[in-house]
């Protein structure tokens, strides 16, 4: 009788255990809001790519529903979004706030050379990750990941050699201190709108990597692409809700945090070099696309011409009592260290 008893407390034991297991084990459903739209390689590679290998990495534990193209979210009001806890996590070029994120604004100014996304990329991990500059605006947010894109070049309608061709256009940018110190006027729309600036005429080229000229087919409505690899780089930001992040449970941070810094050095810290060659590629051979690379004597007025930016935007940040000098001076050594490893 004692043996059978002994049983029968034992299978309630493993009942219980198997019962508190399947409750602990729950699924976590998030939901995370990207502007780029689905058939572009910053959602299927980046974005898509970072969330199945988080589904992967907590054994389905984790879950993550995602709304590309502003279906959730409009471009500008992500990070906020975040914040507020609208939504859990969301994707958004710094570019798009820079009143939220002022010192990340340094990767727009021109006159710092980028020879990569990657180059970029690394120098904005070196910041962030090892908080080589404090950068208080991120404190209300748990950031996942993030990456820097390409350079921009200028992809026109007409060609652009020098400075002097630049007279009297009106160039769409995410950098408009940088098209207005080269000569240029700056037109202000997300780049979900870019292409029918161009092809109304509101703009005559835009300020881009050479991905859009595929992803966003502004192949379709320019001539021209003249290679500046100095005018301006961005910072794109994954970020999450704080209270969503520190209800998770410690493991599956651990197993997220992980993700993160392998998906950055494998993918995203990459990704705009390689979707460059591809939007380069379909450029020429789809729509006769013409490359204009400046001369050296070119590109050193061009370098020359913007340096004032960085003066400028020291002393803007500084009225703000932030460490803009640091932040600019960081940017440079690192792009420099980076530019050589990287070669």
């Amino acid at each position: 009788m004692r043996t059978k008893r002994f049983s029968l407390s034992v299978v309630l034991a493993v009942l219980i255990m198997f019962v508190g297991s399947a409750a602990g084990a729950e699924t976590i459903k998030l939901n995370l809001a990207t502007i780029f739209p689905s058939e572009h390689a910053a959602y299927t590679e980046g974005i898509q790519g970072w969330v199945e290998s988080v589904q992967e990495a907590t054994d389905g534990r984790v879950k993550v529903m995602t709304y590309p193209g502003q279906t959730l979210v409009n471009a500008g009001n992500v990070l906020e979004a975040v914040k507020e806890g609208a939504v859990d996590i969301g994707h958004d070029p710094a570019s798009y706030t820079p009143g939220t994120l002022p010192l990340l604004t340094a990767f727009q100014l021109g006159g710092i050379e980028f020879d990569s996304g990657k180059v970029a990329s690394y120098v904005a991990w070196d910041i962030i990750k090892n908080d080589l500059v404090p950068l208080k605006e991120l404190n209300d947010v748990k950031v996942l990941f993030f990456y820097a894109i390409s350079p921009g070049n200028l992809h026109m309608k007409e060609p652009v050699r020098s400075l002097q061709d630049l007279e009297g256009m009106e160039i769409r940018t995410s950098a408009p201190s940088t098209i207005s110190q080269i000569g240029a006027t700056p037109v202000s729309v997300p780049m979900t709108e870019t292409y029918q600036a161009l092809q109304k005429g509101v703009a005559d080229g835009v300020l881009a990597p050479d991905e859009a000229l595929e992803g966003w087919r502004l192949a379709e409505v320019t001539e021209y692409t003249t290679i500046t690899p100095f005018l301006y780089s961005d910072v794109h930001l994954i970020t999450m809700n704080k209270d969503k992040w520190n209800s998770l449970p410690a493991d599956i941070q651990d197993a997220i945090e992980k993700v993160n810094k392998k998906h950055f050095e494998n993918v995203t810290s990459v990704l705009w070099d390689e979707i460059d060659k591809s939007g380069m590629k379909f450029a020429i051979e789809e729509t006769g696309q013409e490359v204009i690379e400046l001369s050296e004597a070119q590109k050193e007025k061009w370098i020359e011409k913007l340096q004032p930016l960085h003066e400028q935007w020291i002393q803007k940040m500084e009225k703000r009592d932030l460490p803009a000098r640091k932040m600019l001076e960081t940017i440079k050594s690192l792009a420099e260290k980076y530019n050589k490893k990287f070669q």
